[in-house]
């Protein structure tokens, strides 16, 4: 099976699979209770930092926090726009992949420069 490099593919069953996707893909597989997904083309880097941000944001108050596809959605748009480092720029300008309420986007706006550093933070404790 030829998987195209912007598209995610999700398996609830590994195992067999897994031999048929391409090396270039990484895991997401550090959000809570949620089946491991690859994602074709994402530096390694930047998907520990899109982890670390998105459960930060799990953790606001918000009315839908962002959901495991929600999570795949986002890291296909860094891949498509080249992305090598989660960048508050770059945050401000996607968040609305992750979240879908303007309430929510708006809470979430006040914490992006906090919530970056420590996601940025989070590729050197995992190394």
């Amino acid at each position: 099976m030829k998987v195209p490099l912007a598209e995610i593919v999700v398996r609830m069953d590994l195992d067999d699979q897994v031999a048929e996707l391409p090396e270039e893909c990484q895991w997401l597989d550090s959000l809570p209770g949620e089946a491991p997904v690859r994602v074709p083309g994402i530096d390694a880097r930047l998907l520990v930092q899109l982890v670390a941000f998105v459960q930060q944001l799990r953790g606001l108050d918000l009315k839908k926090l962002p959901s495991v596809s929600e999570t795949i959605d986002w890291a296909r748009v860094m891949v498509l726009m080249h992305t090598s480092v989660l960048a508050e720029d770059v945050v401000r300008d996607t968040l609305n992949v992750l979240l879908k309420f303007e309430s929510d986007i708006e809470a979430a706006a006040k914490r992006i420069a906090d919530f970056t550093r420590k996601a940025q933070q989070a590729v050197a404790i995992n190394r």
